[in-house]
Order: C-alpha cells, then sequence, then structure tokens
C-alpha cells in the first residue's frame, strides 16, 4: 500500500516538473531555430540582397536584375566570405549563451530543491532569469534585418517560455515555504545588501572601465581608418572611338572589394549616357567619400559611441551607489533617502543601461539591484512608523466601517 504524500508536496513535485519541462521547451526550441538558421542561411542570404535592392525606390529590382547579369558581384563569394561568417557569430551568439544559462538554471533549481534556505541560489536564479529576459532581445541582429518573422518567432517562444520559467521559480519558492524550507527573512539585512552592492558594483566598474577604455581606442582607430580611406576619383564619360568608356579603377578601391566579390566592369557604354543624360563625368571619389563617411557615423554612433555614453553613465552611477553605501553607515539619520536613490540609480543601470551589454555584466549589475532591494526592504521591515501604517491599511480593509 502506497505511503499518502502531504499535499503542499504534491504541489511541489508538480511545479518542480513543470519547471524542468519548460527548460526542455526552451532548448528543444533554441536547438530548432539555430538548426533552421545553419540550414537555411543560403535563403536567408538572398533575401537580404533582396531587400537592400528593394529599399532603392523605383529601379531597385532593374539594379539588382543588372548587377547580376553583369555579374559586377560574385553572390558566391561574398556569401562564403562576408555573410556566412557573420551569420555564424550571430548563431552562436544566440545559442551558447542561452544555452549554458539554461544549463545553470537547472543545476540551481536542483541545489535549491535539495537544500533548505538556499537564499543565495535563489536570489541568483531570479536574477540569472530576469537577465535573460532583459538581454536575449538583443540576439540575433543579422537575422532581425534579414526576416522579421525568426526575430518574432525566437521572441515569442523564447520569451514566453522564460516568463513561465520566472513565475515558476517564484511558485517553487512558495511552495518551498509552505514546507517552512525557505525564508528570505534571515537574508533581508543591511549586511547582506552591503555585500551585494560591493562585490557587484566593483567587479561591473571594472569591466565597464576596460570597455570604454577599448570603446575610445575603436573609436579613434575609426577615424584614422577613416580618413586613409578617402578616395580621390573623377570617371571621365567621353567615349573613345569604340563608343565605350573605360574605367581605370584605382587598387584602392578594387582590392578590398575584390576579397568579397565585388568587382567593376572595365568598360560600359558611354554614348547612352552621354547622348540622353548629357553626364561628361562622374566624381565617383566624392560620391564613395560621402557614401563611406555617413555609414562610418552610424556606425560608429550606433556601436561605439552609444556604448561608451551607456558605459561612463554606469561607472559613475555605481561610484555614486559605492559612496552612498559609506555614507549612510555615517549619517543613519538621512539612509532612507540615500536607500532609495540608491535603488533609483541600479534599477536604471539594471533595466535600462547594462541589458545592452549582455547577459553576463546584466547579471552582475543585478547583484548591485538586489542589494540596492534589500536595504529598502530591511528599512521597511525596522520602520516602526511604516510598519504603523501597513498596520493601520490593513485593518481597514479587513474591518471597513459600517456605513
Amino acid at each position: 500500500m502506497k505511503k499518502d504524500i502531504p499535499l503542499n508536496e504534491k504541489h511541489l513535485k508538480i511545479t518542480s516538473q513543470l519547471f524542468s519541462l519548460t527548460s526542455v521547451i526552451i532548448i528543444i526550441v533554441s536547438s530548432a531555430l539555430t538548426g533552421f538558421l545553419l540550414f537555411s542561411n543560403s535563403t536567408l542570404f538572398y533575401r537580404l540582397i533582396e531587400l537592400l535592392f528593394g529599399r532603392i525606390p523605383y529601379v531597385g529590382n532593374m539594379a539588382y536584375y543588372y548587377v547580376k547579369s553583369m555579374n559586377i558581384v560574385n553572390f558566391n563569394v561574398l556569401f562564403e566570405q562576408a555573410f556566412k561568417p557573420l551569420m555564424m557569430v550571430d548563431i552562436l551568439y544566440f545559442f551558447i549563451p542561452l544555452l549554458f544559462f539554461e544549463i545553470i538554471i537547472i543545476i540551481m533549481k536542483r541545489y535549491i530543491m535539495k537544500h533548505d534556505h538556499a537564499f543565495l541560489t535563489a536570489l541568483l536564479l531570479i536574477i540569472i532569469q530576469g537577465s535573460i529576459l532583459l538581454t536575449v532581445n538583443n540576439n540575433l541582429i543579422l537575422t532581425h534585418h534579414i526576416d522579421s518573422s525568426l526575430f518574432e518567432l525566437k521572441n515569442t517562444l523564447v520569451r514566453c517560455m522564460f516568463v513561465i520559467q520566472l513565475i515558476l521559480s517564484f511558485v517553487l519558492l512558495y511552495r518551498l515555504r509552505n514546507l517552512n524550507r525557505f525564508n528570505l527573512s534571515q537574508l533581508f539585512s543591511h549586511k547582506a545588501a552591503k555585500r551585494l552592492i560591493h562585490s557587484g558594483s566593483i567587479v561591473v566598474v571594472i569591466i565597464f572601465s576596460l570597455l570604454a577604455t577599448s570603446l575610445i581606442f575603436a573609436n579613434n582607430y575609426v577615424k584614422t581608418v577613416e580618413q586613409n580611406l578617402k578616395v580621390d576619383y573623377v570617371i571621365n564619360l567621353k567615349p573613345t572611338a569604340d563608343g565605350l568608356v573605360h574605367l581605370n579603377v584605382p587598387e584602392k578601391i578594387t582590392k578590398p572589394l575584390n576579397m568579397i566579390g565585388v568587382s567593376f566592369p572595365k568598360e560600359i557604354n558611354g554614348s547612352m549616357l552621354t547622348d540622353q543624360f548629357g553626364i561628361t563625368e562622374i566624381d565617383a571619389g566624392s560620391m564613395i567619400n560621402n557614401f563611406v563617411h555617413t555609414k562610418v557615423n552610424l556606425l560608429t554612433y550606433r556601436f561605439l559611441q552609444v556604448p561608451l555614453a551607456n558605459a561612463s553613465l554606469s561607472i559613475f552611477f555605481l561610484v555614486l551607489i559605492f559612496i552612498l553605501e559609506a555614507v549612510t553607515q555615517k549619517v543613519k539619520d538621512h539612509a532612507t533617502i540615500l536607500y532609495h536613490i540608491q535603488w533609483v540609480l541600479s534599477a536604471i543601470i539594471y533595466f535600462s543601461v547594462s541589458k545592452n551589454f549582455g547577459t553576463v555584466i546584466n547579471i552582475l549589475s543585478g547583484l548591485v539591484f538586489l542589494g540596492t532591494s534589500i536595504h529598502l526592504i530591511a528599512y521597511w521591515k525596522t520602520n516602526k512608523k511604516l510598519l504603523g501604517f501597513i498596520q493601520t491599511v490593513k485593518d481597514k480593509w479587513k474591518h471597513p466601517k459600517q456605513a
């Protein structure tokens, strides 16, 4: 005869099984999407090419078929030399961190189930899951520009599974609490908060300082390269006796383009251009320089200047949090104001800034946010006026005045 299992333990077991099932679904969906991207990268490449030419108003499709028929661009070489490696980086950036942290989450869940009062593990579990939800939207950058449906598929399925898993984590901790195996009240102390703030802020400041230094060097290097890329080249469109314009394109232009399968024709029919449009020359150097200057500015702004500004802002906020942490020990009469300022600053870093730098940095900044949150909770637990106000609200809610 089977021994009856208490209802709370049954609920705990069911929650644990649902958690594990969600983890399996996340891994399967991520693996399936990764496999699909690997085996359909050629289709996605030509989809990208069509989208790029399609953005050219009126003559986009005509330009695409002309370039293709004249073999100006060797799409096979462009695919092998440029697109395929970028696609592989995109896929690995999506799949490997997701798989790694999901395995960590599974291990943490098992540890919490086997060990009572695993406070730190439980909090880290919540922080990791929250960080993944904040940062998973930054993955599959290249695919996002090729096919929005794939990007939405990844967002809908993976994010939905992580939301469910995060909810199950809270339910799991609630079930453990009902069995007296988990109680966070012991952790809500200013000492624990201070430890988390110190460890998290010091590590993140070091990482952001190194990152900011690298971005400054990269920004200066890009400016130097941009200056050296200036081209002085004018195409004379006056045809020779055979009616053709012979192009002598500088090696400075042709050499880097040949590496990715782009080649210029050596001659074109110039009579059509001079007769119908009255064009006798084209300042190709000016066109190339303007194009390069615009694109370089856009790329440096997005990938260098914005991250540098965010990293600098994070360093400033974290140093300020660290200073306020020391001040609260000496000015305890105004500690409540300082705790709230710390919490707001750490929330800005965690929810708005650090999520743009990947899951690892977001998790580390999450430790600071966790520490400032514990400061507030510990203060609320010891503040008699606040506790009295909460009790008054509860009494009025339970025993409303008779009309």
